[in-house]
């Protein structure tokens, strides 16, 4: 373990993930011990299915003017604990997090010049609502997922919010961008 992050799956998964799945464990490193945590791994999984299919090259009519996506990783920053103690952030801590910063703002960039055409054509002509629809649900079980996902021991939940807060508002910022994509043509 380190930095409260398993590594691989690798040691005594006895001991240092007691009451946690095996699958979960040595195939992904993660220590999933109660539902929330599974329903986490679950859906994060079911996130990545998703943006996978709607990446999958189709003939060239299907994906006209179409807005590719991926998928995002995840780290764990600390700041702010329950008890009101104050765990000052490593510089590996503040590189993740100005990345995941970025990468958000880019990622809620990316849907805007959609939105501006669909706006200004009043029509949501060309775009592929499956694909639309698989990255919607990408955004949506992945946001879910880190949500769902108990925090480190010793870590508070408002902790763990604020340190996943730029994927958060990237993959539920985009969702919200793509709903707005989706119903452009009511405008």
């Amino acid at each position: 373990m380190s930095d409260g992050v398993v590594l691989g799956g690798d040691g005594n998964f006895s001991s240092l993930c007691p009451h946690g799945i095996a699958w979960i464990w040595y195939g992904l490193g993660e220590c999933a011990q109660d539902g929330r945590d599974i329903a986490s791994v679950v859906l994060g999984l079911l996130s990545i299915v998703c943006f996978m299919v709607s990446s999958i090259p189709l003939p060239r009519s299907a994906l006209e003017d179409q807005t590719h996506m991926g998928f995002k990783g995840r780290a764990l920053l600390a700041v702010e604990e329950d008890n009101g103690s104050v765990q000052p952030f490593s510089t590996k801590e503040i590189v993740g997090f100005a990345i995941g910063s970025i990468s958000s703002v880019l990622y809620l960039c990316s849907r805007l010049p959609q939105m501006y055409t669909n706006f200004r054509r009043k029509s949501t002509e060309g775009v592929s609502f499956f694909l639309f629809a698989l990255v919607i649900l990408g955004n949506t079980t992945y946001g879910i997922s880190v949500l769902l996902k108990n925090p480190d021991p010793g870590q508070g939940e408002a902790s763990y919010i604020v340190h996943h807060l730029p994927w958060l508002i990237g993959s539920l910022g985009t969702l919200s961008l793509d709903l707005i994509v989706s119903f452009a043509a009511t405008w």
